[in-house]
């Protein structure tokens, strides 16, 4: 946290004049308000594009059963000699 640089006039209006600090410190705790409110919004949208993000991943993974038992799109044909299909 940076040092404020006050100038006497600041310093004395501060001490002396009680609306003048409210003022301040309304300010203060309004700006509090706000940066906690802008840090909930970017953990809310993280957290909401980690889930959308998660679930994209997850929707394109085959199943176990399509894992378990291939179908490869293109096979091969082995004939023999006479012409009989081997595998």
């Amino acid at each position: 946290m940076t040092k404020a640089n006050y100038s006497s006039e600041e310093m004395r209006r501060y001490f002396n004049d009680p609306e003048y600090r409210k003022q301040i410190l309304l300010n203060k705790k309004a700006w509090s308000r706000r940066r906690t409110t802008i840090i909930a919004s970017c953990a809310a949208v993280a957290v909401i594009l980690i889930s959308w993000y998660t679930w994209f991943i997850i929707a394109g993974l085959p199943t176990f059963e399509s894992l378990e038992n291939p179908k490869p799109d293109l096979a091969s044909k082995i004939y023999s000699a006479d012409g009989e299909v081997i595998d």
